[in-house]
């Protein structure tokens, strides 16, 4: 832990010190080795920087926060500080943040444990995550109070919504889409279809963005940005998902 928090900061000062020189920042991804990087740049011509955090298992950004998880913690973030950390069990995690950019929620996978953030810290919270048994495979925070998740079961995806503490379960089955997925906090669904990513809206329409990729993930990077990787540890690129200005770029592998 210590090691993670001296690294970050400092990133922090190293980036910040030169402010009239610095490339634009557009996100932050999870490398191939474990680092926690930042993306820099324009779109279509962008850079990592150096390493901000070491052996990060799962990372998202939304704009303004982020969110980490390594082998041992559960981190909270902004551009400039490192804003709170808690004690976390091993393996990755499922991340979501409020409308308004700030952390919301925090899923560990492999245990199903919930941390809600309070705005200062984590609180850990009991919860199903899926009272009919399924994997999780995306979540989004509707509400302060509330988590969306994407569950895989046996006969398919299911949309879910319920408050944190457990009660008002609702469920809709999700016909013909198949992960990775994705879920914003308006309902927006982003699941992929061949080599395309597909965002449906709440009322139902859809649009594409075709990647030329075999998607095998997709991460928050950043407002309006997912870090999409290929299947099979093959190439990565930044998709800008703006409505008018949707953009494929490519980003180099992290050394």
């Amino acid at each position: 832990m210590n090691k993670l928090l001296i690294t970050f900061s400092f990133f922090v000062m190293a980036a910040g010190g030169r402010p009239g020189v610095a490339p634009p920042q557009l996100g932050f991804i999870a490398g191939s080795d474990h680092s926690l990087r930042p993306v820099l740049g324009l779109p279509g011509n962008l850079l990592l920087g150096g390493p901000a955090a070491q052996d990060v298992l799962s990372a998202a950004w939304s704009g303004s926060f982020g969110l980490i998880k390594t082998s041992s913690s559960l981190l909270a973030f902004d551009v400039n500080h490192m804003l709170a950390s808690v004690d976390a069990v091993p393996g990755p995690a499922l991340f979501a943040f409020l409308a308004n950019g700030s952390p919301a929620l925090a899923l560990l996978t492999q245990t199903g444990t919930l941390y809600t953030w309070t705005g200062k810290t984590f609180d850990r919270v009991t919860f199903p995550a899926d009272p009919l048994g399924g994997q999780t495979l995306a979540i989004a925070a509707p509400q302060a109070d509330r988590i969306s998740s994407i569950v895989q079961r046996d006969d398919g995806l299911w949309l879910e919504d319920m408050s944190t503490s457990g009660g008002g379960f609702v469920q809709s089955a999700l016909p013909g889409i198949q992960a990775p997925v994705l879920l914003q906090d308006d309902g927006t669904l982003l699941y992929t279809e061949q080599t395309a990513i597909v965002i449906r809206d709440p009322t139902g329409n859809e649009r594409r963005i075709e990647t030329g990729l075999s998607i095998g993930e997709m991460h928050w990077m950043g407002s309006g940005w997912l870090h999409v990787l290929e299947t099979n540890n093959g190439r990565q690129v930044a998709v800008r998902i703006t409505l008018g200005a949707e953009k494929i770029s490519q980003l180099p592998e992290a050394r």
